[in-house]
């Protein structure tokens, strides 16, 4: 739990149960049957009660809540005879290194600890006790709610990000509590629509004889994609929860707009200062006009 406020020695207003339900009104969200939740505790300043009030007060507002959980624990490197193109990635050397990998790495359990990078709202909706995960290794969501179930199980490892699309298709609001678009998760389905990023991970698993397994389609870097946000004005609704900015729109029109601008420019969304040789925005970039370049002359 985050620690509270002493009021002898701290003037900052606590931000209550109340505040969160009100705010997220304020985005239009009563009535709306399913959000996609980024968040950052911290960005709120004080909440009573932590991270499980602002689960509270999503879901009294929200019926079915879906959250990031990725779990990088079970994550290898690629192995050494993986040929994949604009990946991203450092294949182990040998296949004596990938072994030891291997036998080091833990197996990926659907009660594998999210990683902390998530935060403390999406762990704590995690840990709701009506929670369920997606089946996908790494690349996991988790949700709760009477819909969450079902959307979750398209989150396979071929296409984990299936999540936020089956999300998006039914209606759902992506809701940014504290966070900008670089945590918008459901960019990155504008992306491998487009056939742009969609790189191959590897993960060890309890399941596969070899006791491993691809995950492909899994999103890549995303700090250029705040440039996504004058491109939303007339969808995105916008309110102060706190001291936190929060951003709500929907699914399936981020993803409109997000294809539509991959369309116009394969560079964009993507921080030019990270389309350096090898990395995962210049691979993205390379994958995109590499598609364009197989298409049929017009």
């Amino acid at each position: 739990m985050t620690d509270q406020p002493d009021p002898a020695n701290d003037s900052r207003r606590v931000v209550s149960h109340g505040d969160i339900v009100d705010g997220l009104r304020r985005l239009g969200l009563a009535g709306v049957e399913i959000v996609v939740v980024h968040s950052s505790l911290s960005a709120f300043g004080w909440v009573a009660g932590g991270a499980d009030t602002v689960v509270a007060a999503v879901r009294s507002v929200v019926p079915t809540v879906i959250a990031p959980a990725f779990t990088y624990v079970a994550r290898l490197p690629s192995p050494p005879d993986s040929d994949i193109p604009f990946n991203a990635d450092t294949p182990a050397a040998t296949w004596q290194e990938f072994n030891e990998a291997v036998r080091h790495t833990p197996v990926q359990r659907a009660d594998s600890p999210i990683n902390r990078s998530m935060g403390a709202i999406a762990a704590a909706f995690a840990a709701e006790p009506d929670a369920s995960r997606s089946p996908a290794p790494i690349c996991g969501f988790s949700g709760v709610g009477p819909r969450a179930a079902k959307i979750l199980s398209n989150g396979t490892a071929e296409q984990p990000l299936a999540v936020l699309e089956t999300a998006a298709a039914q209606g759902a609001w992506i809701l940014l509590l504290g966070v900008g678009h670089e945590a918008n998760t459901t960019i990155h389905v504008a992306e491998n629509l487009e056939h742009r990023g969609g790189y191959t991970r590897f993960a060890r698993v309890g399941d596969d004889p070899r006791g491993w397994t691809a995950v492909r389609n899994v999103g890549g870097t995303s700090t250029g994609f705040p440039a996504i946000e004058p491109h939303l004005r007339d969808i995105q609704r916008e309110t102060t929860i706190g001291a936190a900015r929060c951003l709500a729109m929907p699914a399936v029109d981020t993803i409109r707009v997000g294809r539509e601008l991959i369309r116009r420019d394969p560079a964009a969304l993507l921080a030019p200062e990270e389309c350096t040789p090898g990395s995962q925005a210049s691979d993205a970039l390379a994958k995109r006009q590499a598609y364009l370049r197989s298409l049929p002359p017009a």
